[in-house]
């Protein structure tokens, strides 16, 4: 005997229909909660966008130096304007390269150290110290400086020339 069509079934149709409308279902629930991820995403960047858009304005009325550092590489990651303004060095050429490219000489090593101490301590106050940094023109300029210690891979610095 031959197995009957899904046609010749009772109320096949109508279960088909019911597979259809829950799976319409479960397809729109879906999208309706992949959608709200989205919102609370888009929300998150733009609060992101936001919050750099501040610390852009505060890096750039500062009147002191802020560098930030990489612990490890010493790498200068950011400078603000203000670098420029005192050493002469452009933002952009700085950015990538050791910060002790830019402190003179005979206060290379310490700085250095300095820095590594910062590291190595992270105790969780303030660090201060001086040293002078080349300017672009051939000279120098002391600055005193404060560091606090690295908490997320990078040592924040501010100076002021003295």
């Amino acid at each position: 005997k031959k197995a009957p069509k899904p046609s010749q079934v009772s109320g096949s149709r109508s279960h088909c229909s019911r597979c259809r409308m829950t799976k319409q279902t479960k397809a729109n629930d879906l999208a309706q909660e992949l959608l709200g991820q989205l919102s609370g995403i888009h929300s998150l960047v733009e609060l992101l966008e936001e919050n750099k858009r501040q610390i852009d304005s505060f890096f750039s009325l500062s009147p002191d130096i802020f560098m930030i550092v990489e612990e490890k590489t010493g790498t200068i990651v950011r400078v603000n304007p203000r670098f420029e303004e005192v050493l002469g060095w452009t933002v952009a050429s700085v950015v990538g390269q050791p910060f002790s490219d830019y402190v003179i000489p005979e206060d290379a090593k310490r700085s250095i150290e300095r820095l590594q101490r910062i590291v190595r301590e992270n105790r969780g106050d303030e660090s201060s110290f001086t040293n002078s940094y080349l300017t672009r023109d051939g000279g120098s300029v002391r600055l005193d400086w404060r560091s606090a210690p690295p908490k997320t891979g990078f040592v924040y610095a501010v100076a002021r020339p003295v």
